[in-house]
């Protein structure tokens, strides 16, 4: 199954891609290919045909108490949505207790048959599961 990371990688412009360029594309560490805007981060087990920049920084400790296991939960629906002129639009939604923006919880939502563990506070990252896919995604 090949997964899209693009919609995961820093791609906004402005400042935080003037600072920190290696981040508009997935890169690798270990055994992983990973990709984050600075409020998800998403990793995959790396091939040898995964592209990835050369500059790398460090992103193992950010999953070091992931746990497959405890995504028990399926992504929830989105409340709220409206529609208007062919344009969808997503509020912030409540995921285990924790806020997260619209677009970041339709990121999610696309990669299909997600599943999240409600471990934690409303602080705290929220960990995500879709087939090798493993992400953490931070409340706003």
């Amino acid at each position: 199954m090949k997964i899209n990371l693009a919609p995961f990688c820093l791609s906004k412009g402005g400042q935080a891609l003037n600072r920190y360029p290696a981040l508009s594309k997935p890169f690798h560490s270990g055994k992983w290919l990973y990709t984050t805007d600075g409020r998800v981060c998403v990793r995959v087990p790396a091939t040898d045909e995964s592209e990835a920049t050369e500059k790398v920084p460090e992103m193992g400790g950010f999953f070091q108490d992931f746990a497959v296991a405890a995504c028990v939960r399926p992504w929830p629906s989105a409340r709220g949505t409206t529609q208007a002129d062919g344009v969808l639009t997503i509020p912030k939604q409540q995921v285990a207790k924790r806020t997260i923006g619209g677009d970041y919880w339709f990121y999610v939502a696309m990669l299909g048959r997600v599943r999240f563990s409600p471990a934690g506070g409303p602080y705290d990252p929220i960990q995500f599961a879709c087939g090798p896919l493993q992400g953490v995604l931070c409340p706003r």
